[in-house]
């Protein structure tokens, strides 16, 4: 399964790019039918857990929440403890979608209480966007992402889509 995969920030401007809080998780994607691992294998989520999710891909991350990370979300998912987990979806891979119109679309979906949509600002200047990850780091979250403005889902490592961490 191919997936969109950002590269570090090296100090690029990212004025005007769009910010959201890079998820320390597991990733996932929900084909609209079944929650997959980044390498296509299906999660054996339960029912409940899926049930309500749309009939809409998502780009999502398995998280319990800043303070806890990726080893933190495999000994939940391994001791099937799905009800600490929240899926939070921050992309809709689609060809030719603008992440401007997923944003949109992100946030019209209709997800259950352990489903969210990435919450999206725009860096007003590269200090803003340090400024952003330097917050979310303060409150015990992983670092930034940012994505380029007008620029379309590419399912493979591109520089469109920066983490920012410390």
């Amino acid at each position: 399964m191919n997936i969109q995969h950002g590269n570090s920030w090296t100090g690029e401007n990212v004025s005007g790019w769009h910010c959201s809080q890079k998820m320390d998780g597991w990733r996932a994607v929900w084909n609209g039918s079944e929650l997959l691992t980044r390498t296509g294998n299906e999660y054996a989520a339960p029912e409940w857990f899926t049930r309500d999710l749309p009939a809409t891909l998502l780009d999502c991350e398995l998280w319990l929440g800043r303070g806890k990370n990726c080893d933190d979300v495999h000994r939940a998912v391994l001791a099937n403890e799905w009800h600490r987990l929240k899926l939070v979806a921050f992309d809709i891979p689609q060809v030719g979608l603008s992440i401007e119109g997923a944003i949109r679309l992100l946030q019209s979906l209709k997800l259950p209480s352990h489903a969210s949509a990435i919450e999206y600002n725009r860096a007003e200047s590269t200090d803003h966007a340090v400024r952003l990850m330097r917050e979310i780091v303060n409150a015990k979250g992983e670092g930034l992402v940012v994505r380029k403005p007008r620029t379309v889902y590419q399912p493979f490592r591109n520089s469109n889509l920066l983490k920012m961490k410390p």
